[in-house]
């Protein structure tokens, strides 16, 4: 015959659970890393960093974040091109060894995938005290 299942009377405290939280992965950035920078770079030129970051997520799977960037037309030449600034959402995953490893920028023109270590940011800073 098969025994009832027990519950836990009133009394009884429930054992505290022995899985921790997932820590969530750092930003690595040149010699840079943190978690939710103001600013993240991408080359000497500035042509693709992006600035003024909001972070509206930062999990132990995905970060979310809404910058500014500047968008340059290369008309004639990315050189003599006009920029604008424009709007950018930073979304980064795949965490390996407690950092990002995976960044896409998407702004109206499409998106772009950064990889760490081969194609990825070479600075980041937080003004915003993070």
């Amino acid at each position: 015959m098969a025994t009832p299942a027990r519950t836990a009377s009133a009394n009884q405290q429930a054992s505290p659970s022995t899985s921790q939280p997932a820590e969530t992965p750092l930003l690595i950035a040149g010699s840079w890393s943190g978690r939710d920078p103001s600013s993240i770079q991408f080359g000497g030129d500035g042509g693709s960093d992006v600035r003024a970051c909001r972070w509206s997520t930062w999990r132990s799977t995905e970060a979310l974040g809404y910058c500014t960037g500047a968008y340059n037309n290369c008309v004639p030449t990315c050189a003599q091109g006009t920029s604008a600034n424009i709007q950018v959402q930073v979304t980064l995953t795949t965490p390996a060894d407690g950092h990002w490893t995976r960044m896409v920028f998407t702004d109206s023109a499409g998106s772009n995938v950064w990889t760490y270590p081969s194609y990825w940011a070479v600075g980041a800073d937080n003004s915003n005290g993070g």
